[in-house]
């Protein structure tokens, strides 16, 4: 777990710049987003500026007559023991690869153990008990470890390889640890994991950036169970690194309301850390092993194929024409559009269409938080016609309904744009789900 941590949310909370940081550590971002030079309640870089300086102390620890080795970093250490003092110098390809050189050091000859973690990547483990995250795929190969070029056969303890013996300046421990693709599924109960699988290679967890895809909206994305990957080291802006690269296919949503896979694409994966580090693009770390589960392109309907605009105009007012449906008012899982902190005054959104069109029905699912965010306190909706906004007639109630979907009907219209206009409650704000043209 402390690997996991540091090789991943720990460092994706970082620039590689090292001076600008990330508050949360998402695994999806359908816009994209950047890291904050400094935050209001900046618990966040001084946590990773006392994490860093402390590494050393985590690589190795001493019991007794006992030296455990937790981390594949190299350098050198000294450590005190019961008997003697004792120099460990540690060489490698971690973490790109598997292979680590320890060359042991005591002061005099000794005889003490050498602890050496297996990771639980290389041997067939996510989590302690793969209870809640487990290996679709096991690896084909086991790690070896040998001293000065002996193969030893001892059994894991608590996942250390237990090295007893009287060890004299220069014996060489030798480990060699599996380095494969691994494909990682969760527990069902994990509800927005279910029917998809993340990428490990190693101690990294992958994740795809638009910036690397011709078409940079990648949510729609489809990993299936037998699209062959590769892993091939990369030089980059990034530095020196692994990635995996291979086939996925897109989804689209059908004018019906059924997903339809189109195009195979091109596929690339970089390491969590790495990401948000080439401009704002959007970001997927769980791909769906099928079409049911992904987040199809939405189908061309009337609100897709305009253009839109708000009094406030920013990436997440994408959001209300997503295609994708809550499961409540409430439901933060869903992509959302909200005029907070804005409250006690009149806001709108408009969609100007591609071409005319005749129109007599509006569809809204309002967002609602409970907090700084309630139902609008009235709101209307207008056409333009001869470049004046007119508001619809022949409508039923202007509704505000929470948790459904609110329709209102109108004597039908042809225009090229239509405007819906938000009377914000008192003291709150308010927010959309999706906003539908008919």
């Amino acid at each position: 777990m402390l690997e996991r941590s540091l090789y991943n949310n720990v460092l994706s909370g970082v620039s590689v710049s090292g001076d600008l940081f990330f508050y949360p550590n998402p695994l999806e971002s359908i816009n994209g987003a950047k890291r904050s030079e400094w935050f209001g309640c900046a618990c966040c870089p001084s946590n990773i500026s006392r994490f860093i300086p402390a590494v050393p102390g985590y690589i190795y620890a001493v019991n007794n007559n006992d030296i455990y080795v937790n981390l594949y970093i190299d350098g050198e250490a000294e450590m005190t023991l019961d008997k003697t003092n004792v120099q460990l110098i540690q060489s490698g390809d971690m973490p790109w690869g598997g292979n680590v050189e320890i060359t042991v050091n005591p002061e005099v000859a000794a005889t003490f153990t050498m602890k050496i973690r297996i990771p639980g990547w290389a041997r067939d483990e996510v989590v302690p008990g793969n209870e809640l995250y487990w290996f679709k795929n096991n690896s084909e190969k086991q790690a070896v470890v040998k001293v000065n070029g002996q193969t030893l056969s001892e059994e894991l303890e608590n996942g250390y390889f237990n090295i007893t013996r009287n060890w004299k300046k220069g014996d060489v421990i030798s480990i060699d640890l599996p380095m494969d693709i691994r494909r990682i599924v969760s527990h069902e109960n994990v509800e927005g994991n279910r029917g998809k699988i993340a990428l490990q290679y190693g101690p990294f967890v992958y994740c795809s950036e638009g910036v690397d895809f011709s078409d940079p909206s990648i949510l729609d994305l489809v990993m299936f169970d037998n699209s062959k990957l590769n892993a091939a080291k990369e030089k980059n802006e990034l530095g020196e690194m692994i990635v995996i690269s291979g086939k996925a296919s897109q989804t689209q949503r059908m004018m019906d309301g059924t997903v339809k896979l189109t195009n195979e694409v091109d596929f690339k994966a970089i390491p969590y850390y790495a990401w948000a580090q080439r401009g704002v693009t959007p970001m997927v770390m769980w791909y769906p092993s099928n079409k049911d589960v992904s987040k199809p392109k939405p189908a061309p309907t009337i609100a897709n194929l305009s253009r839109i605009d708000g009094s406030i105009n920013n990436r997440s007012i994408e959001a209300i024409r997503d295609q994708i449906l809550p499961s409540s008012s409430n439901d933060k899982n869903c992509q959302f559009f909200h005029w907070w902190p804005n409250s006690n005054q009149t806001e709108w959104i408009s969609y100007t269409f591609d071409k005319p069109y005749t129109v007599s029905k509006s569809k809204i699912y309002w967002y609602n938080d409970d907090g700084g965010c309630r139902r609008p306190a009235a709101w209307r909706l207008y056409y333009l016609e001869n470049g004046k906004w007119n508001e619809v007639s022949g409508k039923n109630e202007y509704d505000t309904q929470l948790h459904v979907m609110n329709t209102v009907d109108f004597e039908p219209v042809t225009t090229t744009a239509v405007k819906l206009e938000v009377d914000l409650p008192k003291d709150t704000s308010s927010g959309i789900h999706e906003w539908i043209i008919e």
